[in-house]
């Protein structure tokens, strides 16, 4: 795992003031289930137009010696909130590759578009020749809208490979400011 397990998502409210207020965790879905007890959120993406959509990419996590013992785990993957400045908040998974419980790495969301977002998922599951069938980077042109769509990206490698990316383990992202760059970083190739 890559870092401790948590319980959901904190919201500091009057940062700059005097009296701070801590507010959270957050971690239900709409259904009411819980999100992120006992996962690590690894990348937060909140929308620069509209900060009640919230974005969580949730990984694995650790907590000490039989710290998960008999915990029913919530699935890891990418988590959007629409609701997050409201009272009671809640996170639900989107579709994000062929599985509903993969690993997200990271994320990155183009800081001109909050539509296009990009993120990174290690994939656990392999076809009977090794090939890794979730993990790779995915993309989404309409990220906020009610039912977005991610489709499996691929890259160029020197001016004439193209490889698709699914044999990826961890990959980290970032985005440059005019959100016409992005940056990944990975443990493999």
């Amino acid at each position: 795992a890559d870092s401790y397990f948590g319980v959901g998502v904190y919201l500091v409210t009057g940062a700059t003031s005097k009296n701070p207020k801590l507010n959270g965790p957050y971690n239900v879905t709409s259904a009411n289930q819980n999100a992120f007890m006992n996962r690590s959120i690894v990348k937060i993406l909140v929308d620069p137009q509209n900060n009640n959509i919230v974005f969580c990419a949730t990984s694995s996590g650790v907590g000490g010696l039989g710290a998960q013992t008999g915990a029913t785990l919530p699935n890891r993957g990418l988590y959007r909130s629409t609701n997050f400045t409201s009272a009671n908040p809640t996170f639900d998974q989107l579709t994000v590759g062929p599985g509903t419980n993969v690993i997200c790495t990271s994320a990155a969301m183009d800081p001109t578009n909050p539509d296009h977002v990009v993120c990174s998922l290690f994939g656990q599951v392999a076809d009977s020749k090794g090939h890794n069938l979730q993990g790779g980077l995915y993309y989404s042109a309409n990220a906020t809208s009610a039912t977005p769509t991610f489709t499996l990206a691929t890259v160029t490698k020197g001016p004439v490979v193209s490889k698709n990316l699914a044999i990826l383990i961890n990959v980290k992202l970032d985005i440059s400011p005019d959100g016409q760059t992005i940056l990944a970083a990975t443990d493999e190739y």
